[in-house]
């Protein structure tokens, strides 16, 4: 069976646990998984490199189905020195014309959602770097001039060390849906039936 997963801490602590169960249900199977950003796994469903991919949907793409599976928050932060995290009710969106931002690559999700919020506040964002890597992301964003955009899940463990702080956005809600996405006209494998299967139930359980 093949599946890809964008890169999301939410789907990096999960996906382990989807994997362990599939494989007590079919211990005989091999299981392929890639990461990569939206649009690029979103794709490779095209070229037959996966069977099934979890992302966001970047863009429509002829032949293939989304399926919604969960929604994540995406949030604003910075540095507990940067300005912003002195201000306690948070800010409005405006206030982020001129702030440098550190935003996700083109390709993911993230990117998609945030850029189409500062369309609707008519601003054009100065973006000062746009990279793939989470991790380069919390580095330049530590240094305390910058600010960026990331799913929850993807800070939750430096917010409770301290490392950063989320800035509410007093007048904008933003957030990331995820969809189990695969071909339209292609029957899925057993396999993938049974993964797809493991995945819808986990979301029926989910106490987030």
């Amino acid at each position: 069976s093949s599946a890809a997963s964008d890169v999301y801490k939410r789907q990096l602590y999960l996906m382990p646990s989807y994997i362990d169960r599939f494989h007590s249900l079919y211990p005989g199977v091999k299981f392929i998984l890639n990461e990569g950003d939206s649009k690029e796994m979103a794709r490779s469903l095209l070229s037959y490199q996966n069977e099934m991919v979890i992302v966001s949907k970047v863009e429509d793409l002829n032949g293939v189905k989304f399926d919604p599976f969960i929604r994540e928050r995406i949030v604003l932060f910075t540095s507990p020195s940067h300005p912003f995290a002195q201000k306690k009710e948070g800010i409005k969106f405006q206030e982020l014309k001129g702030q440098s931002i550190i935003m996700k690559d083109t390709g993911s999700g993230t990117h998609k959602v945030v850029m189409e919020a500062f369309y609707r506040w008519e601003i054009t964002p100065n973006i000062f770097l746009e990279i793939g890597n989470i991790e380069c992301i919390k580095q330049v964003v530590e240094k305390g001039k910058d600010v960026s955009f990331l799913v929850y899940f993807a800070i939750e463990e430096d917010l409770i060390k301290g490392r950063f702080k989320i800035i509410p956005i007093i007048d904008e809600d933003l957030h990331l849906d995820i969809y189990i996405a695969y071909l339209r006209d292609q029957t899925l494998s057993p396999a993938a039936k049974a993964f797809y299967k493991i995945l819808r139930d986990s979301k029926s359980t989910d106490k987030r």
